[in-house]
């Protein structure tokens, strides 16, 4: 990954004016391609954009609750995994809270960043891309199997309710809202291989993958439907 020259002079201004723990910019997603015939690499600009969606971005520079960082970082075409932000932190808050990076463990940044929201911090999402996050076959989303990482993250969400058990309501309901969406996740993928490789009999008895499956679907293909949708009626009106 790599950062424009002026990013953290950048958020440090903003976290001085607007008085925040926490302060994250918008991603950029690139490709790394090989080209036919050649020993080198090329970049290309993602063709999902960015992190945070148009509509998000329409909302920005705000602050975030620790409710609302949980729900943006359920599994779906309607969020944009806000696990991935790469905020920088006031030190003192940090020193003050005696706040510790999760070492060893899966998601240890999404766990780091409730656990600072937990306390108290306040965390501010800026709209401008200045961080370029490089995806490639040989990272951690290419090589690993997707149904052990939709478990390893359900067991750190059952994990995460039972550390902030005492949080207030609006946390505890945005956790248990993300556990569904994990394990619906887990669900759709699981009948996806069941069908992929013809195990019709392990897909049809297993009645609560079937109904992941379905919806999971249908929100993926309407979410697509109405993106390309959008994109056409930008370019008629350009």
């Amino acid at each position: 990954d790599w950062y424009a020259e002026d990013r953290l002079a950048r958020l440090l201004d903003y976290a001085r004016h607007y008085d925040v723990d926490m302060v994250a910019d918008n991603i950029q997603f690139v490709d790394l391609h090989q080209p036919a015939g050649s020993n080198g690499t090329t970049a290309q600009f993602h063709p999902a954009g960015t992190l945070f969606f148009d509509k998000m971005v329409q909302s920005l520079p705000r602050t975030l609750s620790a409710a609302e960082f949980i729900l943006g970082n359920c599994p779906g075409p309607r969020n944009p995994c806000l696990g991935l932000i790469k905020p920088i932190f006031r030190r003192s808050y940090i020193e003050q809270h005696g706040l510790r990076w999760y070492a060893g463990v899966p998601f240890g940044d999404t766990s780091f960043y409730l656990r600072c929201l937990a306390a108290g911090g306040r965390l501010l999402l800026l709209p401008e891309v200045l961080y370029y996050y490089r995806r490639h076959d040989r990272g951690i989303t290419h090589t690993s199997d997707g149904l052990e990482v939709l478990q390893k993250r359900a067991q750190r969400n059952r994990e995460l309710l039972a550390e902030h058990a005492k949080a207030d309501q609006d946390l505890i309901a945005a956790l248990k809202r993300r556990q569904k969406s994990i394990d619906r996740a887990r669900g759709h993928l699981q009948m996806q291989r069941f069908l992929q490789s013809a195990k019709y009999r392990e897909a049809a008895s297993n009645l609560v993958d079937i109904s992941a499956f379905v919806s999971y679907s249908v929100e993926v293909k309407w979410w697509r439907l109405r993106n390309q949708l959008k994109r056409l009626v930008n370019y008629i009106g350009s």
